[in-house]
């Protein structure tokens, strides 16, 4: 029972806070909430499990915000939106100052 505490809670929580130190703690979250599809992966590739289409259809999202917060916080300059928006404004600059 000791050892099921101290593995469990105490070097897991030790692990999430380093994670936390090392990057941030938005990052650190995020990774925790990724211990469900990895397991799940896991669960498919060792043990030859077989899940639900739902269940599949779930960890899309889950993967896809982790990689989008990790793109994010890698290129910290980065703005994807303000990007989009100067692309969109120069396609429709362009076109409607072709017609004119």
């Amino acid at each position: 029972m000791s050892v099921n505490g101290l593995v469990g809670t105490v070097l897991s929580e030790l692990l999430w806070l380093w994670g936390c130190f090392l990057t941030s703690s938005l990052m650190a979250t995020l990774s925790l909430s990724l211990t469900i599809p990895l397991t799940m992966f896991v669960d498919i590739w060792l043990k030859g499990i077989k899940y639900s289409l739902l269940i599949y259809i779930g960890a899309i999202p889950m993967m896809t915000s982790f990689i989008a917060v990790s793109l994010l916080t890698h290129y910290e300059s980065w703005d994807p939106l303000m990007d989009g928006m100067k692309y969109l404004h120069r396609k429709c600059w362009r076109r409607n100052h072709m017609y004119r």
